[in-house]
């Protein structure tokens, strides 16, 4: 094994070297499935979404919704997060700078926000965890 994130303090992310995909391979060879493949993904990236409050947004988010509705809806759907208004507008503003999120513009003038394909692709590796 090998890290994937190796400069992080916090997340550490950890998967396999090529001989330990061969060896993984070569366990399974009877197996019907097909082998797991690793997504082509930013590591470091990922590292930094995992903590409570940003990965709990990422997983809710399924369709474009305001600040105030993400707040009601982590507080009404999972009970172990504590989080208010303003914790979702940092982590918010925070995936928005990594592109994660983007901003939907309504004409009521209230902005709603939605996952990129990005976004999508880590909010499918955070399901799979």
């Amino acid at each position: 094994m090998t890290c994937l994130n190796p400069h992080q303090r916090n997340s550490r992310l950890y998967g396999l070297t090529p001989s330990g995909c061969s060896y993984r391979e070569s366990c399974l060879a009877d197996h019907p499935h097909h082998p797991y493949q690793q997504p082509e993904i930013d590591w470091i990236l990922y590292g930094t979404v995992c903590f409570n409050h940003r990965a709990a947004i990422i997983r809710h988010l399924t369709r474009p919704m305001q600040p105030a509705q993400i707040k009601r809806f982590l507080r009404l759907h999972d009970s172990k997060i504590r989080i208010n208004l303003n914790n979702v507008l940092d982590v918010i503003r925070f995936l928005q700078s990594r592109e994660i999120v983007q901003p939907v513009h309504t004409g009521k003038g209230r902005t709603q926000y939605e996952l990129t394909g990005l976004g999508r692709q880590i909010r499918q590796l955070l399901l799979q965890a």
